[in-house]
């Protein structure tokens, strides 16, 4: 059996299996419904039609509302990170609050649960106080330090900034940092959600920085996000 195909049936099983659960726990009985199935089916199919190993999904009228669903903006999945609560910014042309705690382990800010390292340019202030900065790449604060810190690397926090500020980091970054996505594969608020997720696989990541029209940060959307997002479409679709 095709590996894809063996992933695809486990993949149906689980969600399956975990719809069945989550209503027992409200006291339905452990029964397998109709609609359990197709929750289960619809997903996996959009992921094999994203990844170009399904032609064709869905019949009728069915088949048409699931291309609606896939074709919506993946606005409202954005998850909007703050500085210094989830996210930890870095400048190319300026500096940035945590630029200095993060180049070693000891100094890393561990207070709170950073997920995500976000490089920004043009962020320099000018002769009036203002900047506009714009985004340039993003990477998961667990490959940073796997990259940077861990006692195994031959590069340091120091190395990272020397590449960041020299605009080398995106050579870096190819081999070394597997979550790095620079701003050409930065994704905006109207993208289709069947555009973000043939971008999740085609990079192999779990999230994709969104821009705004003048190429500043938003947030993120994620692959979590947008399944969840998708699985509750389909439930309203299938009822």
């Amino acid at each position: 059996m095709p590996i894809d195909l063996l992933l695809s049936l486990t993949s149906v099983i689980v969600i399956v299996i975990g719809l069945v659960l989550l209503r027992s726990k409200t006291g339905a009985k452990y029964e397998v419904k109709v609609l359990d199935v197709v929750i289960g089916l619809v997903p996996v199919g959009v992921w094999l039609l994203a990844s170009g190993k399904l032609v064709e999904f869905g019949v009728g009228d069915f088949k048409l509302k699931l291309q609606e669903i896939t074709k919506k903006p993946v606005a409202a999945q954005i998850t909007k990170l703050k500085e210094q609560q989830s996210a930890i910014s870095v400048g190319v042309d300026c500096k940035y609050g945590l630029e200095d705690q993060i180049i070693k382990s000891e100094t890393f800010p561990e207070y709170v649960q950073f997920k995500y390292i976000i490089i920004e340019e043009s962020c320099e202030d000018n002769k009036r106080g203002e900047s506009s900065p714009k985004f340039y790449a993003l990477l998961s604060v667990e490959d940073y330090k796997q990259a940077f810190l861990a006692k195994s690397s031959k590069t340091d926090g120091d190395d990272f900034l020397r590449l960041v500020k020299s605009r080398k980091i995106d050579e870096f970054a190819r081999g070394h940092i597997p979550s790095f996505i620079g701003r050409e594969n930065a994704v905006k608020s109207e993208t289709q959600k069947i555009e973000a997720i043939k971008l999740l696989d085609r990079l192999n990541v779990e999230a994709l920085p969104v821009v705004d029209g003048a190429g500043a940060y938003i947030g993120v959307v994620t692959r979590a996000r947008l399944a969840t997002s998708l699985l509750i479409d389909i439930a309203e679709v299938a009822k």
